[in-house]
Order: structure tokens, then C-alpha cells, then sequence
């Protein structure tokens, strides 16, 4: 059958027939693909950091007290810059006052058994954007 239809079509139009349908699919299918995300080469959040990552405290009076968190974003192209949006921060450390990334210890940690050092509160920032939520961790012990 396809040889009847090359004689009478003849081989070239055949050729660019195959050859339009043959882009056609790769461009609807390059569109599927694609469709949903962001524009190719849009510079996109991967992952957060909090820094500093490991910090100490002293109870008592400030400056010695308080330690300032602050997040780092991460973008696919590679490159890293301080989060300038909104940040949800919370910690797990009853003996820290948590608010808007300052932290400031009220009264040593705990002792952490066997280890007799302080326990150390885990401090979380949590940043939505584009539709979706990224949490990054950070330790702080206060003697």
C-alpha cells in the first residue's frame, strides 16, 4: 500500500509530509513538556539555608543573649542571595523567644543526657513562593 502511494504521490512530497508531521509532534510535544512550569531560563528557589547554621548563646542580658538568623535562597542558576520576602520561623526550644528571626535566650537549655551540654533548640524558617514551601533548619544552644 505504501508503495502504491509513493508511485502516485511521488517520494518528495512524501518526504516533506513525514518530515512537517514529524515537527509538528516535536514542537506539541516540546509544549507538553514544558507547559506548567516556569519559563526556560526563569532563575527559580531550590532550597533555603539559615544562617548561621550552628550558633551559641548565653543567658542573661543582650547582646550576649540574642542571636540574629537570617535566610539564604538558593536558584537553580546557580546562585545565592539573602531572602528579602516574608519568613515563617518557629523553634522547638521552650528557653527561646523566637521573633522575626531574632533569636534570644531566656534561660539555659536543658542538659542533654547523657552529654551533660545544652540541648540545642532547633530554629526553622520556613518561605512560600510560587506555590510552594521551603523549610530550612538551624541549631542554637544556650548556656
Amino acid at each position: 500500500m505504501l508503495a502504491a502511494m509513493v508511485s502516485t504521490t511521488g517520494c518528495c512530497s512524501l518526504r516533506k509530509k513525514t518530515f512537517g508531521a514529524s515537527v509538528l509532534v516535536l514542537v506539541v510535544g516540546s509544549a507538553i513538556a514544558c507547559g506548567g512550569g516556569a519559563a526556560p531560563g526563569a532563575d527559580t528557589i531550590w532550597d533555603i539555608a539559615v544562617e548561621p547554621n550552628r550558633a551559641n548563646a548565653t543567658s542573661g542580658s543582650a547582646p550576649g543573649n540574642e542571636v540574629d538568623f537570617t535566610v539564604v535562597a538558593h536558584y537553580t542558576s546557580g546562585r545565592s542571595a539573602p531572602w528579602t520576602g516574608d519568613v515563617e520561623w518557629s523553634t522547638d526550644g521552650g528557653w527561646v523567644n523566637l521573633q522575626n528571626g531574632r533569636a534570644i535566650c531566656t534561660h539555659p537549655a536543658p542538659p542533654l543526657f547523657p552529654l551533660n551540654i545544652p540541648t540545642p533548640a532547633t530554629i526553622t524558617a520556613r518561605v512560600t513562593t510560587g506555590g510552594k514551601t521551603f523549610s530550612g533548619p538551624a541549631s542554637l544552644a544556650c548556656f
